[in-house]
């Protein structure tokens, strides 16, 4: 047997249940919250997202480091500078259908 805080009994198989009773009426209930303020941190802003142009990409490449390891694509960006103009267009549009869905392929959120 388990006494509980207001001094009832209770066996071992119903103590989860007395304590969700417990936290609901005596801890949980206890608690005051002020009102949720509905203000925004930030004022709004108007933003004008446009698709990366080709040379935003090709600035892009130009500047990053070689040399490294690929992430889970395994395209490194070494390949990426020296693939042909066609291919540099695919990553582009493929990168831009990404931004505009908000959206990335799974291995892209995986850390390397």
């Amino acid at each position: 047997m388990i006494g509980l805080p207001d001094g009832r009994f209770s066996t071992a198989g119903a103590k989860p249940e007395a304590l969700a009773e417990h936290l609901v009426a005596d801890v949980w209930n206890s608690v005051e919250l002020p009102p949720l303020d509905s203000t925004p941190l930030y004022p709004p802003q108007a933003c004008n997202l446009q698709p990366v142009t080709i040379v935003e990409f090709y600035g892009a490449v130009k500047r990053s480091k070689v040399g490294k390891a690929p992430g889970p694509d395994s395209i490194s960006m070494d390949w990426r500078k020296v693939s042909p103009l066609q291919l540099k267009h695919l990553f582009l549009a493929h990168y831009n259908s990404c931004f505009v869905a908000a959206d990335a392929p799974d291995t892209w959120k995986l850390a390397t």
